[in-house]
């Protein structure tokens, strides 16, 4: 793991079965069927409804046209299959469709730290697994864990 405040930790640990899926039309009576098919059709992935603990919407943040739904997976081999099966979603028609995890306050502003290098293409490509941060600087290059501010400062 890494060095973070053990309530932090604990933190990220409550949150690591969740996914947040923004820009999904709500068209299904419920959140949990609207998953189920999203991973169904979209993804390739066949989940059932006892994968998932609860999904609900949340409120909208300032960038959002549509309420994110947040969803509790009911064990991580299921979560992870979603994280894995969402890079289809990258260069397709998916209407804006992605799936974040649900990071902690702290690990939430690195990742907007390196989406903006990303933007300013002075990183290649950027992903969190399991609520750390990576970044490749170039196509060849090695990945690169992203545990602090200072990290991030040494990629600029």
């Amino acid at each position: 793991m890494y060095a973070e405040a053990p309530e932090t930790n604990a933190s990220y640990n409550s949150m690591a079965n969740n996914s947040r899926q923004h820009n999904q039309q709500q068209q299904l009576p419920d959140e949990m069927s609207l998953v189920v098919d999203f991973c169904s059709n979209i993804l390739g992935i066949d989940i059932q409804l006892s994968d998932i603990s609860i999904a609900h919407r949340m409120p909208k943040g300032k960038q959002d046209k549509i309420r994110p739904v947040l969803v509790r997976f009911s064990n991580r081999h299921t979560r992870d299959s979603v994280y894995r099966a969402r890079r289809k979603l990258s260069g397709s028609n998916n209407n804006g469709i992605y799936i974040n995890e649900h990071l902690t306050k702290q690990n939430d502003e690195l990742c907007l730290g390196y989406r903006q290098l990303k933007k300013q293409r002075k990183i290649y490509r950027t992903w969190t697994w399991h609520g750390i941060s990576y970044v490749k600087c170039s196509e060849t290059s090695r990945a690169k864990k992203i545990l602090t501010k200072a990290d991030l400062d040494r990629l600029n």
